[in-house]
């Protein structure tokens, strides 16, 4: 009850020592900040919040300092090392609805300036459910780019800066994919779909990588085409 609120709460982000966490909650508490001019619960706006365990038990749940009443912060992710989190949210700077952002972590538990992420993973669609590996592969769902319809599934490496790239199926589908995470060390990755009508939880086994020599010709002259990437 230190956490959860009538309202809808999570995801939720644990830190490596399993002592922060970081979560997304739709209304908490009758305090201030959640509240509009007439004094009541604003419901559907979103806001993310940090708690501590202490003693084997959540509490000190406090707002994050770049929350605001005019716009939506949620589905937080914390990197391994604890100086960065990954959200999503449609605050100022946004190149569409939802965005995915990121701001450091400093070492007083204070936070820096929030991040867009850019061109490589925002659009002028909707982007969400970050997720941040031990690694430094972000994954997240996006319906403005290119895919197999719906939300997709993306990842990319934060340490080179490339393209966002799609998963491919069997994980994409026609429908919603989403809120994908995954475990480096086990290899196996855990997702929602609404591919059979309703969100479930999938669970995304590790496949053999396949390397291929692949030649790429214009479907009209035949004319090999150089540099062409491949998906």
């Amino acid at each position: 009850s230190e956490i959860n609120t009538q309202w809808h709460d999570g995801p939720a982000s644990i830190s490596a020592d399993g002592n922060t966490m970081y979560f997304s909650s739709e209304s908490f508490q009758e305090n201030e900040f959640v509240k509009d001019k007439a004094n009541k619960l604003k419901q559907g706006q979103v806001y993310i919040y940090k708690a501590t365990k202490k003693d084997g038990k959540w509490g000190n749940v406090i707002p994050v300092s770049f929350n605001s009443r005019d716009f939506s912060v949620s589905n937080p992710s914390l990197s391994m090392d604890g100086k960065t989190l990954y959200f999503a949210s449609n605050m100022p700077g946004s190149m569409g609805g939802n965005d995915i952002w990121k701001v450091s972590v400093n070492a007083d538990n204070s936070f820096g300036t929030p991040e867009n992420l850019g061109a490589k993973v925002n659009t002028e669609g909707q982007e969400s459910f970050p997720f941040i590996t031990d690694d430094n592969i972000l994954f997240f769902s996006s319906n403005g780019k290119q895919g197999f319809g719906g939300y997709d599934i993306f990842k990319m490496d934060v340490n080179k800066g490339t393209e966002a790239m799609n998963v491919g199926e069997p994980v994409n589908t026609s429908k919603d994919d989403f809120a994908f995470t995954y475990n480096a060390s086990k290899k196996v990755g855990f997702f929602s779909s609404n591919r059979d009508g309703v969100d479930n939880i999938y669970k995304a086994d590790p496949v053999c990588n396949v390397q291929a020599l692949v030649r790429v010709k214009d479907a009209k002259t035949g004319k090999v085409i150089e540099g062409a990437t491949v998906m």
